[in-house]
């Protein structure tokens, strides 16, 4: 029987989708400052005080994003799960095997065995934390 695993706890989902909004916002009012002309700044920029609550925003959503960093270090130091999820972020030999096979499997030079099993995170996930 293969080993299960909870995917993410509620305070985990909670922390991902606090992370989501507060990223996507923060993209978005920053390219309506660096790219004021785009057709789809009009929006924020044509309503009265519109580039003051976008910086307004901006602001907000950056200290979010630090004081949920913060949160996601301590969560990640003081808890035993968070302990466990920092441990198997770690990049490992066997995730460079398995993005060699999965490259050889979307290339079409070979097909995986039936079954091809990861770890908890792949390799694109614990580059994709330990570059967040």
């Amino acid at each position: 029987m293969a080993k299960k695993y909870l995917r993410m706890t509620l305070n985990e989902r909670v922390q991902h989708l606090n992370l989501f909004i507060n990223f996507t916002i923060l993209v978005i009012t920053g390219f309506a400052l660096s790219f004021p002309q785009a057709f789809w700044v009009s929006p924020i920029t044509d309503v009265p005080a519109g580039m003051t609550m976008r910086g307004f925003l901006h602001r907000l959503c950056g200290v979010a994003t630090i004081v949920l960093g913060g949160y996601h270090v301590l969560y990640c130091g003081f808890t035993k799960r968070g302990r466990g999820i920092l441990k198997d972020m770690i990049p490992v030999v066997q995730d460079a095997t398995d993005l060699w096979e999965t490259l050889k499997n979307n290339l079409f030079i070979n097909r995986p065995p039936k079954e091809l099993r990861m770890p908890r995170f792949n390799l694109r996930e614990k580059l994709e934390y330990l570059g967040l």
